[in-house]
């Protein structure tokens, strides 16, 4: 499991085709549960104390918000923020994801999860199996409690104006 697409692409060969599934989530509200989990998840290497005592608005105007993290991953640029987007890379990981990418939902996790298990085969009717799935629905680690942004608001417009290649590749999807 790796959140780093190219780094984990040697994986794939023309003898050894594989596909990749992701789960997708609106740009704006994946970084705003990012910021809030980061300020406070000590034991992840990408914990950041400082975003603790900082508002949304804050990170929202900071260099430490990402921009177009999702399209920099998949195109392998995630060092070279700094590099302007066009719409040729744009076109080129609408295609990686059309070719490579078994697209999840976050915002609709079960049926995602549903169609995943569909997707390869397995038999999910086991008693064990069902309590395994409700467990991991239930119990997510990750799970915060914050306020999301107001569409419109301050905050999520500068997060959208970002990540506005982001916000189109999960429109694609």
């Amino acid at each position: 499991m790796s959140n780093n697409f190219q780094l984990t692409s040697f994986l794939f060969t023309p003898d050894y085709n594989g596909r990749v599934f992701a789960f997708f989530r609106h740009p704006v509200d994946r970084i705003v549960s990012t910021f809030y989990y980061l300020g406070k998840a000590s034991w992840e290497p990408s914990y950041n104390p400082e975003f603790a005592s900082m508002t949304i608005l804050d990170y929202a105007r900071s260099k430490k918000c990402p921009t177009n993290w999702v399209t920099r991953n998949i195109l392998g640029n995630l060092d070279h923020v700094d590099v302007v987007l066009t719409e040729k890379d744009i076109r080129k990981a609408k295609e990686i994801i059309r070719r490579k990418i078994f697209i999840l939902m976050f915002d609709d996790y079960v049926s995602s999860m549903n169609q995943l298990f569909l997707y390869l085969g397995w038999n999910t009717s086991n008693p064990d199996i069902q309590n395994c799935i409700k467990m991991d629905i239930d119990g997510k680690a990750n799970h915060g409690d914050y306020n999301k942004l107001e569409v419109g608001s301050e905050a999520w417009d500068l997060i959208a104006k970002r990540n506005v290649h982001d916000i189109e590749l999960f429109l694609y999807v």
